[in-house]
């Protein structure tokens, strides 16, 4: 994969913004409706929100070489005491298809991460994304080093573009404790936690809705739990609806199982002749 120094920028104008909303829609297609409307992106970025866009030098012309962005604002959460804490709240994340895979969108996450740290109200980043894309938990558990305990149905209802029409919008809920050793191990390219299939219980994959009630056993001696994923999967096409719906109802069941039992989701890992699994643990180190 090669590599890309994009420069990076925070977009401040009534122009780029239009040009944010241009690439988003042709990102996620549909109506357009998943861009936030000029005035809204205007708005927040005076009053505290973080704009980013990425720009190479052979980026398309009519976006001034803009080839990706980050959107986020500040927000706040309830914490284990019930007590209010500020957050970062990171709401978007696009590149151009013909600009993925060079590390842009890692560009991207580390100069918002900046950006916040910069701001000095939060050292937390949380956002969303869809459990069935599994080059997203790749990016988000292994290169940013996020972990969840937080698993929302149909978080955002219906929506038009194209990867989420005729689909239930059930999403992850991610946390970016952004000076953590975690995080810090996770940008800095180094190893996050090894497996020891010893202590570890592989759910088997779906195969009918009977397959869905996901029963996950408490014996302690299981340190992990690996829950697989499915291939790579074309959520534009009509005839894979069934397949999603069968994986989306049996990933909720067997995410919030373990997230109620106590483990949390660390890790997405390909096990050796078994395809990729989201790992979830015990202990994280956080």
């Amino acid at each position: 994969m090669s590599k890309f120094i994009a420069d990076i920028r925070p977009v401040l104008d009534h122009t780029s913004c239009e040009q944010v909303q241009w690439l988003g829609k042709s990102v996620w297609g549909g109506t357009g409706e998943a861009v936030a409307p000029n005035p809204l992106l205007i708005t927040l970025t005076k009053n505290g929100g973080i704009l980013l866009a990425a720009y190479l030098p052979d980026g398309p012309d009519e976006l001034d070489g803009m080839v990706g962005f980050v959107f986020g604002f500040p927000a706040h959460e309830r914490d284990s005491y019930g007590q209010t804490v500020a957050k970062h709240c990171s709401h978007q994340l696009a590149v151009l298809p013909n600009f993925r895979r060079k590390g842009i969108g890692l560009q991207l996450k580390l100069a918002q991460r900046d950006a916040v740290l910069a701001q000095g109200m939060t050292e937390k980043i949380t956002w969303t994304f869809d459990p069935l894309q599994r080059v997203n938990a790749i990016f988000n558990l292994e290169s940013l080093g996020v972990i969840s305990q937080t698993y929302i149905k149909n978080a955002y209802g219906d929506l038009d573009d194209d990867l989420n029409i005729g689909l239930t919008t059930d999403r992850l809920q991610v946390d970016w404790n952004l000076t953590s050793p975690r995080v810090l191990r996770a940008i800095a390219r180094q190893n996050q936690d090894t497996l020891s299939h010893e202590h570890l219980y592989i759910l088997s994959e779906p195969k009918t809705d009977k397959d869905c009630n996901v029963y996950i056993p408490t014996n302690e001696k299981y340190g992990a739990l690996a829950v697989p994923l499915p291939n790579k999967i074309d959520n534009r096409a009509k005839s894979e609806q069934a397949n999603l719906s069968l994986w989306r109802q049996f990933l909720e069941s067997a995410l919030t199982s373990a997230f109620d039992i106590g483990y949390t989701l660390s890790g997405c890992h390909a096990l050796p002749n078994m395809g990729h699994h989201y790992i979830l643990i015990t202990d994280p180190k956080t």
